[in-house]
């Protein structure tokens, strides 16, 4: 399960800035995705 997480992360990480291209947004979303991840897998 944490293995598919960080998968899924992996792959958020590489394509959705990429699709996205605003980094502002992007670093929102990734404290969201961390702040996620650390509170599911303390």
């Amino acid at each position: 399960m944490e293995f598919g997480i960080r998968l899924i992360k992996e792959n958020v990480t590489t394509i959705i800035p990429a699709k996205i291209g605003t980094w502002r947004i992007w670093h929102s979303l990734r404290i969201v995705i961390t702040t996620i991840t650390i509170t599911v897998y303390p």
